[in-house]
């Protein structure tokens, strides 16, 4: 079941990639406020995962929107909201269901074994 979990969070995370490097690939380069590109960028796929990654997990994605938000305008903000929000809403709801479907079941084995006693 954890597998499940974690193949459903690594879809999501390389839907909004691939999304994230169509809207705000090569942003950076043309931006006068970077004159060097930050880490964090959606040029490519592989930083692409990675900078969604960084946001899911919400280590330090208030700075990667105020980057990506100085480059390509105001309306990147929705989009690290929703990245925020539909990451952390799978990962975290997944999380709980799988664990308390493993509570449910390991209750259900402690009745049946005390059935047979």
């Amino acid at each position: 079941a954890s597998a499940f979990l974690l193949l459903l969070v690594f879809l999501c995370i390389c839907i909004f990639a691939v999304l994230a490097m169509q809207v705000f690939g090569g942003l950076f380069e043309d931006a006068a406020a970077f004159p060097d590109k930050p880490r964090a960028h959606f040029d490519d796929f592989v930083w692409s995962f990675i900078t969604v990654f960084q946001v899911v997990s919400t280590e330090n994605w208030n700075a990667v929107m105020a980057d990506t938000s100085l480059a390509a305008g105001p309306w990147a903000v929705p989009f690290f909201v929703a990245v925020v929000v539909v990451g952390n809403l799978i990962a975290v709801n997944l999380f709980l269901a799988i664990l308390l479907a493993t509570f449910d079941r390991e209750e259900d084995e402690s009745h049946e074994a005390f059935k047979n006693v």
